[in-house]
């Protein structure tokens, strides 16, 4: 299963580009987000910057208590001397609490910008026109000119071409799961997989695994 992989710095450095483009895709509520995910971002970064002296103090209170004996060089992050080793059980007890409060908010502000970053449509391709309105580049195939069949029917669909060229099997299908589905044969097999394919490469070329 492919699922879709957002590259969120791009979207902090480009926050513009991607509120352009969902306005331009009629994503008017998305527009936003980008916008949303940079204050976010800010506002983490600050949360990491204010935890880090809780972390080093935890990591030298952590160390001091795997030697199982309180040196005298130990500075409590209060700025008081520990007495003993019972006075920084109490402080990695403290510590802990206060790192915890920080590691929840840092989590709930990453979920909510990565939901927010999920939300926003993929960026278009330069060469999409913006606007509701066709932009007629060519054709690819001239129309064909269709000579007149011995009943003097031009209009043939999808079901009688394939069942003529043997590339649908009504037959087999009616039989396994009742009338109205159809199997693809043949060409029409091949051809099926190979579109399924090209799909699977082109999304994994676009990021997505």
């Amino acid at each position: 299963m492919l699922c879709r992989v957002v590259d969120i710095k791009h979207i902090r450095r480009n926050p513009g580009l991607y509120a352009q483009n969902a306005e331009d895709r009629n994503y008017k509520r998305q527009s936003k987000n980008s916008w949303r995910i940079v204050e976010l971002s800010e506002r983490r970064q600050a949360l990491q910057k204010d935890a880090k002296g809780l972390l080093e103090r935890n990591n030298s209170v952590q160390q001091s208590l795997a030697t199982s004996a309180t040196r005298s060089s130990d500075v409590a992050y209060d700025g008081k001397r520990p007495t003993d080793k019972e006075s920084l059980l109490a402080e990695a007890r403290s510590l802990k609490e206060k790192i915890k409060v920080f590691k929840d908010e840092e989590t709930a502000l990453q979920t909510e910008i990565e939901d927010l970053a999920l939300e926003l449509p993929n960026l278009s391709s330069k060469h999409t026109p913006i606007g509701d309105k066709p932009d007629l580049v060519g054709y690819i195939n001239e129309h064909p000119h269709l000579e007149t069949s011995t009943t003097g029917d031009l209009c043939r669909s999808h079901v009688d071409i394939g069942s003529k060229l043997d590339l649908l099997d009504f037959s087999a299908s009616a039989t396994v799961s009742g009338w109205g589905w159809y199997y693809l044969t043949n060409e029409a097999m091949l051809l099926e997989q190979a579109l399924v394919q090209y799909a699977l490469n082109v999304a994994m070329k676009r990021g997505w695994k």
